[in-house]
């Protein structure tokens, strides 16, 4: 754009400065937000919980329609988080370590050796492979870390993928 004086110029950049600086404000909207009333007291001898429940609750979304199962009791608690904590066994991986050496009558020093020998190799990718099986929460870091000796993730990784393989081919061997 050019300007014939340096008045039209500078009237020009106070123009664009004015529209870059005026503040445009979004029009107010009203969210409407459910009525939070307390937790209605159940009558456990009912068989649906739902049915005790005030008819005026405003659910948050109008589509859910309240069932027994929205109601979680211990029992369900307890069953969906069972691969994370199982009281019974509380199994660890020095647990599984342990359940290996003394299934193969190795000590834990010759696991953790720097040997390659083949059935040694063999032992470690199976507890690796336990480990990721039988303790989901555990990352292939995190099995590498526990291991000790500078073992890295894709190591573990290598060894789990090699013993389904093993599995998979051959029935398990070791």
């Amino acid at each position: 754009m050019e300007f014939s004086t340096l008045e039209e110029q500078i009237a020009h950049y106070k123009a664009v400065r004015a529209r870059l600086n005026t503040v445009k404000t979004k029009p107010i909207v009203n969210i409407k937000r459910p009525v939070i009333e307390p937790a209605p007291v159940l009558n456990t001898e009912q068989k649906n919980p739902v049915d005790n429940l005030p008819k005026k609750i405003q659910w948050v979304n109008p589509n859910i329609v309240p069932t027994a199962q929205t109601f979680l009791s211990v029992d369900r608690i307890k069953e969906m988080y069972k691969c994370v904590y199982d009281s019974a066994s509380k199994k660890t991986y020095k647990h599984l370590i342990q359940q290996i050496c003394e299934e193969y009558n190795i000590p834990t020093t010759l696991l953790w050796s720097n040997t390659r020998n083949k059935e040694i190799v063999r032992i470690r990718q199976k507890l690796w492979y336990l480990a990721k099986t039988e303790l989901p929460w555990m990352s292939y870091p995190q099995i590498a870390r526990a291991s000790g000796r500078g073992y890295d993730h894709t190591t573990v990784l290598h060894g789990v993928k090699a013993y389904k393989r093993m599995i998979k081919n051959n029935g398990e061997t070791v």
